[in-house]
């Protein structure tokens, strides 16, 4: 703790270099200057950013670009208190305050809500689509059901795309190649078609060769090719009614997320050097992972009055996601996890009201949300590894012999999968046995919300409002007993517990107020206090236990959380400085854990923790930009006993006083950013950045084997850009000095399996714009 607080001291999350370069709602001749503030839309409404009581990040779309901050994974890279990994392009983990879920199953939610255009994203394997094409990302911490829904208990990212513009005719182009054949080509094409209406084309072509090989194959882990694009049209239909629309589409191919065992105990296989950063690994198959997407946004604001107006979001979102993984990490066919079918499909729609007549200003409405998704989840391995061990189990005996009339009378004695075996099982033992599961669900959103901010003079301001959620799920799961020689031995599948079909239905309500306070004793100075409550439905994951379809097992209970927080915000002359502190206190907290190469999902009783944010960001002179970011959590676990992997789950365990995953107790950002004419028609560019993080761990048992220690990265970019801004070149570095560390360090029952972060890589960027 000791090094957490001298992390936090060194500089004190809550908004990084944006700071300087979000989006300006007046135009001034300096960006980050005197008299400059930034918009940002996290209560729903546009405000400046100092004046918003809650702890928010906003990112711009030339910081991110500028970090490498490509999809809500990288987020993590550049603003202390969100913490996370990407595992491949289909699962991420996103944690806020501490707060996180790795739910991959389609019957549970997560705990950061991710919207688009202020459109919720319903599925973590939808959600980190690349970006492109983007104004800024807006990161809210702590609850946000009030105004955002339900699955935001640990906070928000709004992601906001570029809306077309009336005022010109614009192409902009960026081009980039790196290492490891990392290359990047964008497109985006602004065209007015009148005085009234403008069109925005945005195109996107990615790809990259990957930095590990698969030393069984030859092949090379998560390389990957990507292609997307969006169509925007923006009108303003009349004087008091106008449109945005837009349609995306995405598609990525990439190689599976490169897994590699360090257990001794597959020493002397092909890579089992036990080193996780060698840059090799063996798998006896090349998985996949490929994911195809489109979506469909309008949002049609209506000013029905000089004090009222309506706003309507339609959203429709598709995705189609498949992979193979060889979760076992050797050149043995152990195990290999087959995700097909994985269809899903979202509609959402909201009206929102908002009266403003000071010293009031109300928002109100409701929210329906729908989501049909399926999938199937296949476990692939070779009997001959397993069934042997089987039969001495159940026999007494070694080397799989079975004696005579053991399975029945008149059976001769014989060896398991010899020719005798064949003929007694009336199958072969196969060297790719397949035991699938099928699932699908049905789930449906309504909600109701209002809130209202009330001045009761020019310093002092109380917010009050809630949402009333009401979520029903249908889920239905079915895993057929395989006839094999596996399952006659042991009356079972041995991946999937058999069942012919079981269905579920359940409604969940909740209630999430919002009370807020802010004083605001002149225009550089914003405090306030919050108590605020958020919400996660409960769900199912179908049971996984061999010989038992348990109910109560396969539906968790709901999760809520109170948060109580304050804070500051403080502005003098080109500096800015924001400090929280918060309280948070959850009941059911919904924790995953992994058996037989599934999920499993259950409510922690109570999980409280406490932390302190705190940023700073200043301008020296016209040329330097200063920023930096500090964050601490103590969030930990209450009394909770779980089954112990480390007794074959033969025993429980006690999990109170462990944090949760990818949680460090402390994070800190810090970034410089210089820019200087050199002549009236260049400038020169040069930028610095680190990020640190202290210990975090990748599963509910915090065993330091399945982690991370501390470690930082620094990044750097140098370049020129013309003084127009229509072109510019540069050179970024990321992870210069070559820091090793794991994204992932996981047990699925057959050793650790580990997964490394990208190694050093170089760059070059173009950007040409007219």
């Amino acid at each position: 703790m000791k090094s957490a607080l001298i992390a936090f001291l060194m500089a004190s999350v809550s908004t990084p270099a944006a700071l300087a370069q979000s989006a300006p709602v007046q135009d001034d001749p300096v960006a980050g200057g005197e008299g400059e503030y930034v918009v940002v839309t996290a209560q729903r409404r546009e405000q400046k950013l100092n004046e918003v009581p809650l702890a928010i990040s906003s990112l711009s779309g030339d910081v991110l670009e500028e970090l490498d901050v490509t999809d809500i994974t990288k987020l993590t890279a550049a603003i202390p208190g969100i913490s996370g990994v990407a595992q491949g392009i289909l699962s991420p983990i996103i944690a806020i305050r501490g707060v996180s879920s790795n739910s991959f199953g389609i019957g549970g939610e997560a705990s950061v809500g991710i919207f688009v255009d202020e459109a919720y994203i319903g599925r973590l394997s939808a959600s980190s689509v690349p970006f492109l094409d983007v104004e800024r990302v807006e990161i809210l911490r702590g609850p946000q059901g009030s105004l955002y829904g339900r699955n935001s208990t640990a906070g928000a990212i709004s992601i906001v795309t570029k809306k077309p513009s009336m005022s010109e005719r614009r192409i902009e182009l960026t081009g980039s190649y790196g290492s490891f054949k990392a290359h990047e080509a964008t497109m985006s094409w602004n065209q007015p078609i009148s005085d009234k209406t403008a069109l925005r084309i945005a195109l996107l072509a990615r790809g990259d060769d990957a930095y590990d090989r698969n030393v069984f194959t030859g092949s090379k882990g998560q390389d990957i090719k990507s292609y997307g694009g969006r169509i925007s049209l923006s009108s303003e239909l009349s004087s008091v009614l106008k449109l945005d629309a837009a349609v995306s589409f995405s598609r990525e191919d990439a190689g599976a997320y490169p897994f590699k065992n360090i257990d001794p105990r597959y020493a002397g296989l092909p890579a089992s050097d036990l080193n996780p950063f060698s840059g090799i690994y063996a798998h006896d198959a090349d998985g996949f992972e490929k994911r195809k997407s489109f979506g469909a946004n309008a949002r049609l604001t209506w000013d029905m009055s000089d004090n009222l107006s309506l706003k309507s979001i339609t959203s429709y979102n598709y995705s189609n996601v498949s992979s193979i993984y060889d979760i076992d990490g050797t050149s043995l066919p152990l195990i290999r996890s087959d995700f097909s079918d994985g269809i899903g499909r979202t509609f959402g729609q909201e009206l929102r009201f908002t009266y403003e007549s000071e010293p009031l200003t109300l928002q109100f409405g409701g929210s329906f949300f729908k989501e049909k998704i399926r999938d199937a989840r296949s476990a692939i391995f070779d009997e001959t590894l397993y069934v042997f061990d089987i039969v001495d189990e159940i026999t007494g005996g070694s080397n799989g012999e079975i004696p005579a009339n053991f399975i029945s009378v008149g059976d001769p004695a014989f060896t398991i999968c010899d020719a005798t075996s064949n003929l007694v099982f009336g199958a072969a033992c196969s060297d790719a046995q397949t035991e699938t599961l099928r699932q699908r669900g049905n789930y449906r959103s309504l909600s109701a919300f209002v809130e209202a901010e009330f001045e009761v003079s020019d310093q002092l301001t109380f917010i009050a409002g809630g949402r009333y959620s009401n979520d029903r799920k249908r889920f239905f799961f079915a895993s057929p007993l395989v006839n094999s020689v596996t399952s006659q031995l042991i009356g079972n599948n041995l991946f999937r517990a058999a069942t012919n079909g079981e269905s579920f239905k359940k409604t969940w309500k909740d209630f999430q107020p919002r009370l807020v306070v802010r004083f605001q004793p002149n225009e550089d100075i914003n405090l306030f206090a919050s108590a605020t409550r958020g919400y996660k439905s409960g769900g199912y994951d179908p049971a996984v236990e061999n010989g038992a379809t348990s109910r109560d097992r396969t539906q968790f209970g709901a999760e809520s959380v109170w948060n109580y927080e304050i804070g500051g915000k403080f502005s003098y002359g080109r500096s800015q400085f924001n400090i929280s502190a918060y309280r948070m206190n959850y009941k059911g907290f919904q924790v995953q854990f992994f058996q037989n190469s599934l999920t499993s999902t259950l409510n922690v009783p109570k999980y409280n923790g406490f932390g302190l944010e705190a940023d700073v960001n200043f301008r020296v002179g016209d040329a330097l930009t200063l920023t930096a970011g500090g964050a601490l959590s103590g969030a930990e676990y209450g009394n909770f006993i779980v089954d112990d992997p480390a007794t074959g789950f033969a025993k429980t365990v006690n999990l109170k006083g462990n944090r949760g995953i990818v949680a460090p107790k402390a994070s800190f950002f810090a970034r410089a950013d210089y820019s200087q004419p050199v002549s009236d028609k260049l400038n020169f560019k040069l930028g610095l950045d680190m990020d640190w993080r202290s210990r975090q761990f990748f599963t509910i048992y915090n065993n330091p084997a399945e982690g991370q220690r501390a470690y930082g990265i620094v990044n750097g970019l140098v370049g020129v850009e013309s003084e127009d801004g229509n072109w510019a070149v540069s050179l970024v570095g990321r992870n210069l000095f070559n820091k090793d560390y794991l994204t992932s360090a996981i047990d699925y029952g057959f050793g650790i399996v580990t997964n490394r972060g990208r190694p050093r890589t170089i760059a070059v960027d173009v950007r040409l714009g007219f």
